[in-house]
């Protein structure tokens, strides 16, 4: 279940990737991407 919602962060951060308005915030961007779909 855990690995899931990695997996579906990481997806979701790779088809979101030109929102990221600064590359310094990736990994709070991606953080927060999994905290969302671990609660989805």
């Amino acid at each position: 279940m855990a690995e899931d919602a990695v997996q579906e962060a990481f997806i979701a951060a790779f088809n979101n990737f030109d929102r990221l308005r600064d590359i310094k915030k990736f990994h709070a961007w991606v953080a927060v991407i999994a905290s969302n779909k671990a609660i989805d």
